[in-house]
């Protein structure tokens, strides 16, 4: 067996591989025990962990979009919150939850207007000659 050595022949160490597992909330523990979650804490890591989990590891669940613009409206950051269910909006269409979630933003924000044209495009933009579609009014 051959061994790596230094110049000066002392044995060196290669860096071990950073390996991901398929079980999130392990993945999720090993972000929020990181160095990078105890020095900052508070809002700020949250953030970090939504958008890490977002950009890197997940990058399309939906879910994890919806939870971090929920997340961004209950710290009063609601613009931020308006950008992600954008974002998420441009690239699911027709995620009716993400959809509700951006017209429920509004009424909770007391945008009325906003929220019902928001409303009224959905609404539009259902197909009603398809079977599967044809209680997706109703419900909504």
């Amino acid at each position: 067996e051959e061994e790596d050595k230094s110049a000066d022949g002392e044995k060196t160490e290669e860096p071990k591989k950073k390996t991901y597992t398929n079980d999130v909330s392990q993945e999720m523990a090993m972000v929020v025990n990181s160095s990078a979650w105890l020095e900052k804490r508070g809002w700020e890591a949250v953030r970090d962990v939504y958008k890490r989990a977002c950009i890197v590891h997940c990058p399309k669940r939906a879910v994890i979009r919806m939870k971090w613009a929920a997340f961004e409206e209950s710290v009063d950051n609601v613009e931020d919150a308006r950008d992600i269910l954008r974002q998420l909006i441009a690239k699911y269409p027709m995620l009716l939850e993400a959809r509700m979630q951006q017209i429920d933003l509004e009424r909770r924000q007391k945008a009325f207007e906003n929220a019902e044209k928001m409303y009224t495009k959905l609404m539009k933009q259902i197909p009603t000659k398809h079977d599967k579609y044809k209680n997706m009014k109703t419900w909504i």
